[in-house]
């Protein structure tokens, strides 16, 4: 059986009309003489809506009753959209996690999958019939509904093509693959063809949300090849895949974060396990910095400094005042209106040209960066938000990432 993954997500199935368009791409891929299989995200923005209702009740709902609530909009696309292709005069079955299998583990809201049972997808297949699994959710080993996370659906779809041995899971949504930056936010970006499973990694950590980092990490383990393309158009397409050989090192996009807030810990007395209490506390409280730093001691007291999305400051906030008579630093400087920017491509974190290119471009424009970080793949500096844009378009010019 040649198998095919096709993913479509929440814009691609937004109302009737986008779900025919959608049949029609499905009914397309079987004339070609593949299997597809099917997963798909809840309509539109149904997602949030069901979020939105649930914080009316309780700003913090139940994370149980969470998953069950949220895991509904996948049964209302996975439904219609077979619905639809049935009208077509093809057979499709739709499936929740749970019925084809995916066993993962014990967290609501933020499971890992475990297993992929996948006996009644392959039975689907080999009856030639269109599978219509609903992402991002699965059952746990106590047998209760769990999501994997928002975005999840992604991680089905690579998911279930490593478990069925796809030649390749491909991931639809509003625009044509990767771009050298937000397509939406910046006219003049151009789509990228090709992008190692490292490259992508990094520009899904650190903004571009065409894939999920955790699906892109998982097809990277399995060599799955990837394929991100748009259900609304046939302008292009971007392949995920290994490393290319005798690439040249370059930037190869643009992201960026918004809303971010930076918060700096002066002045604290130097202490063993200190830095270890302050990362433990993060964490146990479910907040991931983006950025973390530890200056040098200087006469027993030293500064800590990290950077935390906008909707975790409040609870940074609580956290940090609880746990200052424990650690007790002498004041506490917050940076709100923050952004990052990251610059993405094979050994360009290693690259002095490259690093040398960027500052001089940022220092001749007047464009100030508070911070920045580096990896193999990655550049990413952070500053003021309103200077975002500015840096973004000037840099998308200064290492000819336009299509100008």
């Amino acid at each position: 059986m040649r198998i095919i993954v096709q993913k479509f997500g929440g814009s691609s199935l937004a109302d009737l009309k986008r779900i025919k368009k959608v049949a029609k791409i499905i009914k397309a891929t079987i004339n070609k003489g593949y299997l597809p299989c099917v997963v798909v995200s809840a309509m539109g923005d149904t997602t949030d809506e069901l979020l939105n209702l649930a914080k009316k009740i309780n700003p913090l709902p139940p994370e149980r009753e969470l998953a069950m609530l949220l895991s509904c909009g996948e049964r209302i696309s996975a439904s219609l959209l077979a619905i639809t292709l049935t009208k077509m005069g093809i057979e499709a079955l739709s499936f929740t996690g749970s019925q084809i299998g995916i066993i993962t583990d014990n967290n609501f809201t933020t499971a890992r999958i475990k297993m992929v049972n996948g006996i009644r997808l392959r039975k689907a297949l080999e009856e030639k019939k269109v599978p219509i699994v609903m992402g991002f959710q699965g059952v746990s080993f106590d047998k209760e509904i769990t999501l994997l996370g928002r975005g999840g659906s992604d991680i089905t779809a690579v998911a279930l093509a490593i478990a069925l041995k796809a030649e390749r899971c491909e991931i639809y949504s509003d625009v044509s693959g990767v771009y050298t930056e937000d397509p939406y936010l910046f006219k003049e970006a151009k789509l990228i063809k090709r992008l190692t499973y490292d490259e992508m990694l990094e520009m899904s950590v650190f903004g571009a949300e065409v894939l999920h980092p955790r699906a892109c990490a998982l097809a990277s383990k399995y060599n799955l090849k990837l394929i991100l393309k748009s259900s609304f158009n046939k302008k292009g397409e971007t392949m995920i895949s290994k490393d290319l050989e005798f690439e040249e090192i370059k930037v190869k996009g643009i992201t960026h974060q918004e809303d971010l807030v930076l918060f700096s810990l002066i002045n604290i007395p130097k202490k063993t396990k200190c830095l270890h209490q302050v990362i433990s506390y993060l964490a146990e409280n479910r907040i991931k910095p983006i950025f973390f730093s530890h200056g040098l001691p200087d006469n027993q007291i030293f500064d800590l400094l990290f950077i935390v999305k906008e909707e975790d400051k409040k609870r940074c906030e609580r956290l940090l005042e609880k746990i200052n008579k424990e650690i007790g630093w002498r004041k506490i400087l917050k940076k709100e209106n923050m952004a990052s920017f990251s610059l993405v491509g094979q050994e360009i974190g290693q690259s002095n040209e490259i690093l040398e290119k960027l500052f001089a471009t940022l220092t001749k424009n007047q464009i100030h960066i508070d911070g920045f970080s580096l990896s193999p793949n990655r550049i990413t500096c952070f500053l003021s938000q309103k200077n975002l844009k500015k840096a973004i378009r000037i840099l998308l010019k200064a290492f000819q990432l336009t299509n100008e």
